[in-house]
């Protein structure tokens, strides 16, 4: 096929030099590929399959034409393949998408866009009037309890953000939030009818995150994080830590009222491994197969269901 082609690679990186001068903007679709193989870098790209992320996170990438299909409603690359790619088709999809991306702002074709928080579509909820004794209906409310860092995230839309320095307080937040305060004035006074929470001395002591990654004014170097971590002692074994969360998740659960779901999730997988490879830059192809395959375990989880 190439048999009669007498253009050579530097024929090609000479033209592309011509054209793309130092300040240009490089757009396409997982461009790195294209300069790895034309043997060139460039100061400013953007990259489609990066701006529109895909759902499992990185290192997973959604294919042009699906991007090209969903958010343009156009049909690249038919033919599956078997003819190869038209890169006039090809770089006009991703330039088209970049353009998309900035008319409509960042949060487009992310899960950001589609996505409600659990607070917020909970205050659309109506409680039904036989549960209350207001004469007209009341939305919902909720509670987060969860280390600083995660409840300023969410104080906005929560009723009651309650910040834990420990697995004891998420467990007196849990109960606060569900027997409510004595202040009448308060919406959630009586209590909320939904409660996120999240028990971490585990997470931490298994080495999973930090108290500084957790609190609100992280810790931005391992000294600092290192005297952070030693103010606020947790657990001191992994033994010790287990018993403390089962312990605690009994606490939680003989606290509740009667007929009220109670939810316990795992979290993540181990996510070390994922996290280190997630640090290189440049990967080889066993280092990418080797992210993907840490990712997937850091998705796993396991839940238990049960009604108190």
């Amino acid at each position: 096929m190439l048999d009669p082609i007498t253009t050579t690679l530097h024929d090609v990186q000479i033209k592309l030099k011509k054209i793309l001068h130092s300040g240009a903007i490089l757009c396409g679709h997982a461009i790195a590929n294209d300069l790895t193989a034309l043997k060139m870098t460039h100061p400013f790209l953007v990259d489609s399959a990066y701006i529109y992320p895909h759902l499992r996170g990185f290192p997973y990438k959604h294919k042009l034409s699906y991007l090209a299909t969903k958010y343009l409603n156009r049909s690249i690359q038919a033919a599956g393949g078997r003819v190869g790619h038209d890169s006039i088709e090809d770089a006009r999809a991703a330039l088209d998408l970049v353009k998309m991306k900035c008319e409509k702002g960042p949060v487009w074709g992310t899960l950001e866009a589609g996505k409600e928080d659990i607070f917020k579509r909970l205050s659309r909820t109506m409680r039904p009037k036989r549960h209350s004794s207001a004469v007209t209906d009341e939305p919902r409310t909720g509670a987060i309890v969860d280390w600083p860092k995660v409840v300023s995230a969410y104080s906005a839309s929560a009723d009651v953000s309650i910040p834990c320095r420990d697995d004891d307080d998420v467990v007196k937040g849990i109960q606060t939030a569900i027997r409510g305060t004595a202040d009448d004035t308060n919406p959630s006074a009586g209590g909320v009818d939904f409660v996120w929470a999240r028990l971490r001395e585990l997470e931490v002591l298994r080495g999973w995150t930090s108290r500084a990654q957790l609190d609100e004014n992280g810790a931005t170097n391992v000294e600092e994080r290192s005297s952070k971590d030693n103010h606020y002692p947790l657990s001191t074994s992994l033994a010790e830590a287990v018993s403390k969360t089962v312990r605690s998740i009994e606490a939680i659960y003989h606290d509740l009222p009667p007929c009220t779901a109670f939810i316990v999730y795992s979290g993540s997988g181990d996510p070390r491994e994922m996290q280190k490879l997630q640090a290189t830059e440049r990967r080889t192809d066993e280092e990418t197969a080797a992210l993907e395959a840490a990712v997937s375990k850091a998705m796993q989880g396991i839940a238990f269901i049960t009604v108190r």
